[in-house]
């Protein structure tokens, strides 16, 4: 029988800080939505390198959060935040990764090499309608998605 690790906090909106995860080693399933939380520490695939799943939508993010050392990610939520931006390569070690939501926040700019690393994208939900600039993205970034759904 497997174990599953899930820590879910939800429409907790007062909560303002990231909670200290040390000690989470074996968590797979994150869940911090309709919070206030505007910052995710750097040390969170450190403290939780087995993370699957992270569900921050509806927060107030800004940017991308650092998840360099998340490796077996697989879903990302990010829907309902205040992210502008996605600077970099933020995704570029996340290549399990297969669902992403980015939707309803602000980004204004999406530059070439921002998907970099998704090599099993198949769920891109992310409302174009709101992104002002996209610099052309090379056709064979999402080759190897089966299905990619824009949303």
């Amino acid at each position: 029988m497997t174990v599953r690790s899930y820590i879910i906090l939800s429409d907790a909106r007062d909560l303002k800080e990231f909670p200290n995860l040390n000690g989470t080693s074996a968590l797979e399933f994150l869940r911090l939505d309709r919070a206030s939380i505007n910052y995710v520490p750097p040390s969170l695939c450190r403290f939780c390198p087995r993370l699957k799943s992270l569900d921050l939508k509806v927060n107030k993010l800004t940017t991308i959060p650092d998840l360099t050392f998340c490796r077996e990610l697989r879903v990302l939520d990010l829907a309902h935040n205040k992210i502008t931006e996605l600077e970099g390569r933020p995704f570029k070690n996340l290549s399990l990764l297969h669902d992403l939501l980015l939707s309803h926040n602000s980004i204004s700019n999406i530059p070439r090499e921002a998907f970099i690393g998704l090599k099993r994208l198949q769920f891109l939900a992310s409302l174009l309608g709101e992104v002002f600039h996209i610099i052309e993205l090379d056709p064979q970034l999402f080759a190897s998605a089966l299905v990619l759904k824009c949303s």
